[in-house]
């Protein structure tokens, strides 16, 4: 019969007699390996009282560390995704058939004007408009500023041309980019 080499519990080959005397004795020993693993963690525990108290002291002074940090975190991610730090801002405006200035408290870098086609629109073009910053007075009739954009009704002779984008009682919508 074999042994293994820490424990020496038995280990049969096919030829040995299982004797129930080496099974008790492998009983045996490992009722001892066993007492003599839970003393050894008794003491070291009784021993160690003071350090797990230290440990869990500084366990619970991580976590709040963590939770400080977590706090912060949340704080910025908040700061950063309110309405007042978007890369945009959403308005309307309503049309008054000659200029007009849409203050935005920022000087955009592009801006895009739009009117909503209804069923009954009998426009010959799209009503939109779009500008960029140092682009000056453009064809479309929208102009980016110092803090705002401007919208110009645009006429050729009597009539108003492309895009109609100041026409008088006209509701539109605009987004600026900073």
């Amino acid at each position: 019969m074999n042994y293994t080499e820490r424990y020496h519990l038995p280990q049969w080959e096919e030829t040995d007699r299982i004797m129930r005397t080496d099974f008790n004795q492998m009983c045996v020993d490992m009722e001892a390996g066993l007492n003599k693993t839970a003393s050894d963690a008794a003491a070291e525990t009784a021993s160690g009282v003071k350090s797990a108290s230290d440990a869990a002291s500084r366990a619970a002074s991580a976590a709040a560390q963590a939770q400080k940090t977590a706090d912060s975190a949340l704080s910025k991610a908040n700061a950063a995704f309110s309405s007042s730090n978007f890369p945009y801002v959403l308005g309307t405006y309503v049309g008054n058939g000659s200029t007009l200035t849409v203050s935005l408290g920022f000087t955009p870098r592009f801006v895009i004007v739009a009117h909503q086609i209804t069923a009954d629109y009998s426009g010959s073009s799209w009503p939109t408009g779009f500008a960029m910053a140092g682009m000056g007075v453009d064809a479309q009739g929208l102009t980016v500023g110092n803090g705002s954009f401007t919208v110009s009704l645009l006429h050729s002779g009597n009539r108003v041309i492309a895009p109609q984008i100041n026409l008088n009682g006209t509701t539109y919508a605009y987004i600026a980019f900073r």
